[in-house]
């Protein structure tokens, strides 16, 4: 339920609730450092083998409804574990 992201010089912090119950599956996530401090960040997640895909919404009251990033108001992040 924490995590930390870092991208070039810039780290973000913070903790995050699931909701795999709902469909789509929806992730709120509470940065508590970095750009997004204090902000909560209501997103979708899909978790398929290892492949994460996370549509993250970047208006702070609305929730994605897919996984289509066809607005401002969205961002779609495909991350895929490598194993070592």
């Amino acid at each position: 339920d924490k995590y930390t992201i870092t991208i070039g010089e810039k780290m973000e912090q913070g903790s995050f609730s699931l909701d795999p119950q709902k469909s789509p599956k929806t992730m709120d996530i509470f940065p508590t450092s970095g750009d997004n401090n204090g902000k909560t960040l209501l997103a979708i997640y899909e978790l398929s083998g290892d492949k994460l895909t996370i549509c993250y919404s970047l208006t702070p009251t609305v929730r994605p409804e897919d996984f289509e990033a066809n607005s401002n108001t969205l961002l779609v992040v495909k991350y895929e574990r490598v194993k070592e």
